[in-house]
């Protein structure tokens, strides 16, 4: 008796598991992906603040084009600044 209460109790749980997510997410952001304002796409470098080998720091590079960084040739990634 107590296996199968355990067992209809493990199942309701995962039907509950399963099927909330959506509705989760749904309160959490009722607006729809589309309308949400993101800033505009800048491209920093990934060593921005990092000491370098000879002890200075690493100056802060944000470009608006994608390119590479003029301190130390590194890619530079996508970033949204906020």
């Amino acid at each position: 008796m107590a296996s199968r209460l355990a067992l209809l109790l493990s199942t309701a749980l995962v039907v509950l598991a399963v099927s909330s997510p959506g509705s989760i997410v749904a309160r959490q952001n009722p607006r729809p992906a589309a309308d949400i304002d993101l800033p505009p796409i800048s491209w920093a470098c990934p060593m921005n603040g990092v000491v370098m080998p000879d002890g200075t720091r690493h100056t802060d590079i944000f470009e608006t084009d994608k390119g590479n960084c003029p301190v130390c040739k590194m890619a530079l990634v996508a970033v949204r600044l906020d």
